[in-house]
C-alpha cells in the first residue's frame, strides 16, 4: 500500500473487516474511467506478485 501511495499513481487506505486487513480505494471524480481502476488493479497485482522481489 505504501509503495503505491508514494508512487502518486493512486492512494489507498486500509481498515480491518471481520479481523482481516482490507485495502480501500475511494473514487471521488466523475471522470474516473474503467482504465483508471484497471491501472490500480495492475499496480496491486505487481506489488503483491511472488516475483515482485518483496
Amino acid at each position: 500500500m505504501n509503495e503505491i501511495n508514494s508512487s502518486g499513481d493512486a492512494y489507498l487506505s486500509h481498515t480491518k473487516l471481520d479481523g482481516k486487513y482490507t485495502l480501500r480505494l475511494s473514487v471521488g471524480s466523475i471522470r474516473v474511467e474503467e482504465r483508471h481502476l484497471r491501472k490500480v488493479w495492475d499496480l496491486l497485482n505487481q506489488k503483491l506478485s511472488p516475483n515482485s522481489g518483496r
